[in-house]
């Protein structure tokens, strides 16, 4: 488009050609008007901004904007033309011809744009103070009005509402639909505000908006809260609706489908609803219910719950009272309770004893029904008292019959039942019993096994040793000769039926008793069965070794080789330490297990081996004296001794455990042997003044006791699960002290 510039003077017809551009509503706010074309002009006092075709009022256009006031209104002060104003004619449409007068005024050039859009127009140019705006001409071809012409936009950060330009939702809003919050329209300022009194617009509220604009629920609906929930008028039942009452009655409901949202009293038989309580309290019998008249539950008033006999404490059934079982006060009988039988009867409490008043030495038992019945008469040493038959003091009863534990009874010596195996008993304790005397000299227990009790002596002196075997049972009896061996011959122990020793110099024999009931023997040997026969010996036992015995070799090249070998003498195990430096104490078997002590680069060690399992060597204890010596192997224990010491004292290890061999008791004069042994209940040991002592093997601080005195042991204990075995030497014989 062709556009001319003129300099105009702003008269009285050009204001009026903007005023005629358009109508707007008096007094908009910046920038919510749209303007710039002939169809949108600004009113009177305002600017269209060239920015944002948005009309401002004169005096708050940006400072960076300029504008044009899309009318032809000459400013105040503006009355006379330059005479060369060239241009169009707003209101004639005419052109103006060269030498119209130019305004001046202190007002800048301002383009005027032309009306008609058929005709080119040309910019009026006024020389001004204020800074050319340019207004375009409702006729120009580029902004067309006509229908299928581009609508005028909002600047940025606004959208169009009708003719207004407005924030976008959710701060403005030019429908109520805009307003997404609960309760929420669009005010006429453009803006949400709360929707009172009415149900929601946008359906948000699924109840009605209340006169804060908050949203309730309505009648009949559900609700949580009491205080909060429902909307003015109605509350919140006990069963979660909106009710036309508080409705807390147990028979009253709000949520009847009927009737939603009022209280209503329940028909008869009806049971109460959620939130209101039951008719119901302590007992089922007592539950009441709803009559159809009334908001509370009728109760009735039957008898409810169990009469019970705790001991001769009588409670009797109890009564309904308004939903609750009332129990009456208990009653305490004289002699027995019966709950079946309505409370307190008989004489006698069921099972109480006492002794017959017409026969004192009768006891009786009160019966199941209270009634008294006699027991058998007391006898045999007993008398009644409190109902039974006992043995008067110090008498203790054993079955039938009243025994003095703790005088002279050798077969209830201390205990019931528990005999002296042939010995006397004194004071509650059994005496030893000698088993075989006059034997001669040196006498020692060499086995015991289920049936006899093995041992050698020396019955002439200066003639060689004869072992033998006597019955356990035996009482001052005589024992059976079962070999007579030479003179460097040392029996060793027994292993079934063979007895096992050594004979010559390091020759392993094997006598096998082939009729157990006489002194007919045969002995079947083998030479040199101990290669190096110097260092060669069997290891002792004292306990039954089955199948197998053992024996010991140590030489230059193996220090130590220990053999567990059959009475077929066929080796069936080895065992050897290949220490060269090592020094070997003490050798002890105990079943399948063998415990050494050896001594190396000046440390003594206690060791286990144990064939059965096919276990390697293990070390169990270091550190110890090289005094120590073992004196006894059994199923519990490993337990040695250290007479060196001057205090003879006892150590004991647990068998199958590795830690350090604690003390356990000490005598202020060793025997120069110690005699030891062990069972699953004591450890028991001789002294040097024959005392036979046993005690706890936790511990013998509070455990010992003397069990015997004035014996001269010899060689070794022994033990079965009865007795316990030993030779004394003066005078010669086999001891043997009940357990």
């Amino acid at each position: 488009m062709q556009t001319r510039h003129i300099a105009i003077r702003f008269t009285f017809a050009i204001a009026i050609g903007i005023t005629a551009l358009g109508c707007s509503p008096s007094d908009p706010k910046n920038g919510t008007l749209i303007c710039g074309t002939g169809t949108h002009p600004c009113p009177d006092g305002y600017l269209c901004s060239q920015k944002t075709n948005t009309c401002w009022k004169n005096g708050t256009l940006p400072s960076e904007d300029s504008g044009t006031t899309n009318a032809d209104t000459q400013p105040a002060g503006d009355a006379a033309l330059l005479p060369d104003l060239v241009g169009r004619d707003t209101m004639s449409g005419s052109d103006l011809s060269t030498g119209d007068v130019t305004p001046a005024d202190a007002l800048g050039d301002v383009t005027l744009a032309d009306v008609t859009p058929d005709v080119p127009g040309a910019d009026v140019a006024l020389p001004d103070a204020v800074p050319d705006v340019p207004v375009r001409d409702s006729n120009a071809p580029d902004l067309p009005l006509s229908p299928g012409d581009t609508a005028p936009t909002c600047p940025s950060g606004k959208v169009l509402c009708g003719s207004q330009c407005i924030d976008p939702p959710p701060v403005g809003c030019c429908a109520a639909s805009d307003c997404t919050g609960s309760c929420m329209t669009c005010g006429s300022d453009h803006t949400c505000v709360a929707a009172k009194n009415q149900d929601d617009p946008n359906k948000v509220c699924a109840g009605t908006c209340d006169a804060t604009g908050a949203c309730k629920k309505k009648k009949g609906q559900s609700c949580q809260s009491v205080a909060t929930d429902c909307v003015s008028g109605t509350t919140c039942s006990p069963e979660g609706v909106c009710c036309d009452s508080a409705c807390t009655g147990t028979c009253e409901a709000c949520d009847l489908a009927a009737n939603p949202g009022t209280c209503t009293t329940l028909s008869a038989g009806s049971a109460p609803h959620k939130g209101h309580t039951a008719c119901v309290a302590t007992d089922t019998a007592c539950a009441g219910t709803c009559n159809g008249n009334s908001a509370s539950c009728t109760y009735p008033a039957t008898a409810c719950g169990t009469a019970t006999c705790t001991g001769l404490v009588y409670q009797p059934k109890g009564a309904c009272s308004a939903g609750a079982c009332a129990m009456p006060t208990t009653q305490t009988c004289a002699n027995l309770c019966s709950a079946t039988a309505g409370g307190c009867t008989g004489v006698c409490t069921p099972d109480k004893l006492q002794c017959s008043t017409s026969n004192a030495n009768v006891p009786q038992k009160c019966s199941a029904s209270g009634a008294w019945q006699d027991q058998t008469a007391c006898g045999n040493g007993f008398t009644c008292s409190a109902g039974a038959c006992i043995c008067a003091t110090p008498k203790s009863a054993c079955g039938t019959s009243c025994v003095d534990l703790q005088g002279t009874d050798a077969n209830n010596c201390g205990s019931c039942d528990h005999s002296c195996l042939g010995g006397t008993c004194s004071a509650g304790k059994c005496q030893p019993a000698t088993v075989v005397s006059g034997m001669g000299a040196n006498p020692v227990v060499l086995g015991v096994d289920s049936q006899y009790l093995y041992y050698q002596a020396t019955p002439t002196p200066g003639l060689p040793v004869v072992f033998s075997r006597v019955a356990r049972t035996v009482v001052a009896g005589s024992g059976t000769a079962l070999f007579t061996p030479g003179f460097n011959d040392t029996l060793y122990g027994v292993v079934g039926t063979s007895l096992i020793f050594k004979y010559g110099t390091g020759n392993v024999a094997v006598c096998s008793i082939v009729n157990p009931a006489s002194s007919t023997t045969s002995c079947a040997t083998t030479v040199n069965q101990v290669p190096d026969s110097y260092f060669g010996h069997i290891i002792p036992w004292r306990s039954p070794s089955g199948p197998n015995f053992a024996y010991q070799m140590q030489g230059a090249l193996n220090p130590l080789d220990i053999y567990w070998t059959s009475t077929s003498l066929d080796t069936v195990k080895q065992v050897s330490d290949l220490d060269t430096s090592a020094y070997y104490g003490d050798f002890f078997v105990a079943q399948n297990l063998v415990y050494w002590i050896s001594t190396s680069n000046s440390v003594t060690s206690l060791w286990v081996a144990n064939t059965s399992s096919n276990s390697n060597n293990s070390k169990i204890a270091t550190g110890l004296s090289g005094s120590l010596g073992i004196a006894d192997a059994n199923a519990q224990s490993v337990l040695l001794w250290d007479a060196n010491s001057g205090d003879g004292t006892i150590y004991r290890l647990a068998a199958g455990t590795v830690a350090s061999p604690t003390p356990l008791t000490s005598m202020v004069t060793p025997p120069s042997n110690l005699l030891v042994t062990e069972d699953a209940s004591w450890v028991y040991w001789f002294d040097s003044n024959g005392n036979l002592s046993r005690c706890s093997p936790s511990g013998c601080a509070s455990t010992k006791t003397v069990i015997a005195t004035g014996q001269q042991p010899n060689a070794a204990l022994y033990q079965d699960t009865t007795a316990l075995y030993w030779g004394n030497t003066s005078p010669a014989a086999i001891i043997r002290l009940a357990k």
